[in-house]
């Protein structure tokens, strides 16, 4: 019986990858903020970090294996991923 859940695929063309790499190694950063911590809000080190992961990090086409290995197999709407899809999907109610 199906549920009409349609398959889960990442789909980015590399073109677009490379765009985003590419932006990401030229971004412009600001100075530090003058105090430590969280209360200015995102720290700098932070979101360098992070983005230095976006530019260098796995390919897409690693990440729902890693991430979601109950979804590695995108037919399969069982398990404890399928039920968040299908929550997703459906909404709360």
């Amino acid at each position: 019986m199906s549920d009409g859940i349609p398959p889960f695929r990442i789909d980015i063309p590399e073109t677009d990858l490379d765009d985003l790499r590419d932006r990401l190694r030229r971004t412009r950063w600001p100075e530090p903020e003058p105090v430590d911590g969280w209360s200015q809000g995102t720290p700098l080190g932070y979101v360098r970090e992070l983005c230095e992961y976006w530019r260098t990090g796995p390919a897409p086409s690693t990440w729902c294996a890693r991430r979601c290995p109950d979804m590695a197999s995108a037919a399969n709407p069982t398990g404890p991923a399928g039920a968040f899809r299908k929550l997703l999907m459906r909404g709360p109610n």
